[in-house]
């Protein structure tokens, strides 16, 4: 490549990071906002925080002081606020895990009870379903009553393990959440399933609030896991989290999909708990770094 080609290059080249460092900017900038539009951009921050990342390392190879230390500083600030709610990594002991399958829009029963005979979870939420036509509870092993027990099937729970009390959540004039209190290991555990998958962001910080009103009133430790429809250091997930004194229980690489799309699916438990989930993707199950939250 000639001088003249290889100038054009550079200046291509530079032009493009200039750019991307702009764009950056403003993206980090806007989604400290709490309206849809810094939402949404929220929504990305640890994709763009990757992006940063392979750009800091490119200029550092290739020289460029100023554009690697602006990349750096945008890369730590979105970072920061990623790991302020989250870890990246999972460093919690798997002793006395207990199993969690989730599953949102259940179209499919057979599928699902296929999926828990094989996986023999300790918790099952099914969220969305259309079990109009089909009595699940017929189906079901006798080591997974179906709560809470009533005709409306569309979110339920199963749980093997033993089962104190059970009920629902009024989100609002569509939405339940289920809830079960278990016995493990001489505790009461209180579980809530949610799907905030047809939520906007203002439904969700409605639901919210609404969740911290019932644990509250709980006597029990509380752990929530599903879809919340929001990443976890977004404004309301982690005023959430920090009100009602939870932790995110899950990390960013429980989930190599994570590394594509938003997180949105957690599980929110006491510190001392040790739980590990897993969606039911029917074209995905056999890969557990996609499922896994």
């Amino acid at each position: 490549m000639g001088y003249l080609a290889n100038k054009k290059h550079l200046a291509f080249v530079t032009a493009s990071l200039r750019t991307f460092l702009f764009l950056s900017a403003i993206i980090t900038l806007f989604a400290f906002g709490k309206n849809n539009y810094g939402q949404f951009m929220n929504e990305y921050r640890w994709q763009l925080y990757l992006l940063l990342t392979i750009a800091f390392l490119y200029t550092l190879v290739k020289k460029m002081p100023i554009l690697c230390l602006s990349f750096f500083i945008l890369g730590s600030i979105n970072f920061f606020c990623i790991t302020s709610s989250i870890n990246l990594f999972n460093f919690q002991p798997r002793q006395n895990t207990i199993n969690i399958l989730f599953e949102n829009r259940g179209h499919n029963p057979l599928k699902v009870i296929d999926r828990i005979t094989k996986t023999t979870p300790d918790i099952i939420a099914v969220t969305n379903s259309d079990l109009t036509d089909f009595d699940i509870s017929d189906m079901l092993s006798e080591n997974y009553p179906l709560l809470p027990a009533q005709n409306n099937e569309n979110n339920f729970m199963l749980s093997k393990l033993k089962v104190e009390k059970s009920g629902r959540i009024n989100l609002d004039k569509s939405h339940q959440a289920p809830f079960m209190c278990i016995e493990h290991e001489q505790d009461l555990i209180t579980f809530i399933a949610v799907d905030f998958s047809d939520f906007s962001y203002k439904e969700i910080a409605s639901a919210l609030k609404k969740l911290s009103s019932f644990i509250s009133d709980q006597d029990n430790p509380v752990v929530i896991f599903g879809n919340f429809n929001n990443v976890s250091w977004s404004y309301p997930l982690s005023s959430f989290v920090a009100k009602n004194g939870l932790v995110v229980k899950n990390s960013m690489f429980d989930n190599f999909r994570n590394l594509i799309t938003p997180a949105h699916h957690y599980i929110l438990g006491f510190e001392e708990g040790n739980f590990q989930g897993n969606i039911f993707l029917s074209f995905l199950n056999s890969f557990s770094k996609f499922t896994r939250f």
